[in-house]
């Protein structure tokens, strides 16, 4: 580049993803203030058509007081530092522009439920509600304790209830201003969730349509699906019997005897699906595969179980950065963990 006369090799620099290393950048307004910016947009014309005035007031309702100077007050922050973006983002912890929009402009207010699910389900802690497995039903031990993988079945449902709640509550605002069509999530994709939790993860109980039935007040647009194996009603019997069984067992407390009865009712729905799966397709040659890797991801009767297991037979992953999460459960323990896949306890000798 140096060959050239008039060089503006200067005012590159590298860029910071080493795989591009010869790739360099250039960024024309990066000397400009916000201010200078504004200038700009506001004196001349937008090339796409719309009217930059638009995204002033866009910007202007973002900032919490409503204000945008320009240029009259160089020592006064300008608006243009609001940021926009996905709303179930959670690089931040607070949508801080989405809140003052809603705050300073009444036809905006329609967006007050969006804002609402994002700070009472996205930007709060979550551990509690994941399952201690990851998501290929391996265990992952950090510093003495289980790295949580995936949201549990429960927390799942509650946020898709929740959602669609939103949904159709910033529809009814916002049907004045020609919102009331609005999909937060669509038809389409709610289709996909009910597919992975049914067919992959083996949630036979179906809960997408009854969600969307008890958050929207509307029947399900999907799809009818395969009559499943068990009913509602047979469902309810097997995890009041799986309860059964864990209370029979020796248990600490109440909490954890409940936990060890849904570990034990999920263990049984999916080895049930699984087998129903097997019987509708003409290619059984993974089924006692699956069978294997449900039995081993439902190994442990609780939480407490597993960490115990990992403690004894596991490297701490915070020791060694290069664990991956499929290496955290070593095939040299599979015969290991096969042997403990249901553990039954006995009542202690009256002797």
């Amino acid at each position: 580049m140096d060959q050239y006369k008039g060089s503006t090799r200067e005012k590159l620099s590298r860029n910071s993803d080493p795989k591009l290393s010869r790739v360099w950048v250039y960024a024309p307004i990066e000397s400009w203030s916000s201010d200078d910016v504004w200038e700009f947009l506001m004196e001349n014309k937008n090339p796409w058509g719309t009217d930059n005035q638009e995204l002033f007031d866009i910007y202007r309702g973002a900032t919490p007081d409503a204000e945008c100077p320009i240029v009259v007050d160089r020592s006064t922050p300008s608006c243009g530092d609001s940021r926009f973006g996905c709303y179930v983002c959670t690089m931040v912890t607070q949508d801080k522009s989405l809140k003052a929009m809603i705050l300073n402009d009444e036809s905006k207010s329609w967006m007050q439920p969006i804002l609402d699910f994002r700070d009472n389900y996205l930007a709060v802690p979550d551990r509690e509600y994941r399952d201690f497995r990851r998501m290929n039903g391996s265990l992952l031990l950090m510093t003495d304790r289980l790295v949580h993988g995936p949201y549990t079945q429960e927390r799942r449902a509650e946020l898709l209830r929740a959602l669609l709640t939103a949904q159709r509550q910033a529809a009814e605002r916002g049907k004045s201003q020609g919102f009331n069509d609005l999909e937060l999530i669509t038809v389409s994709e709610l289709e996909e969730i009910r597919r992975i939790w049914v067919a992959e993860k083996g949630e036979i109980e179906d809960l997408v349509p009854n969600i969307y039935v008890e958050a929207m007040d509307r029947p399900y647009p999907g799809r009818e699906l395969d009559s499943m194996p068990l009913d509602a009603a047979d469902l309810a019997l097997l995890r009041s019997v799986a309860l059964e069984a864990a209370n029979s067992s020796p248990a600490p407390n109440v909490d954890q005897a409940r936990d060890r009865g849904a570990e034990l009712y999920k263990l049984t729905r999916t080895l049930l699906a699984s087998g129903f799966r097997g019987l509708q397709s003409r290619r059984r040659s993974r089924q006692l595969d699956e069978l294997q890797d449900i039995l081993k991801a439902y190994a442990f009767v609780d939480e407490q179980d597993a960490l115990q297991f990992a403690m004894k037979h596991l490297g701490d992953a915070s020791a060694d950065s290069s664990v991956e999460e499929d290496e955290a459960l070593s095939p040299e323990l599979d015969s290991t963990l096969a042997r403990k896949v249901i553990p039954i306890h006995t009542a202690p000798s009256s002797t």
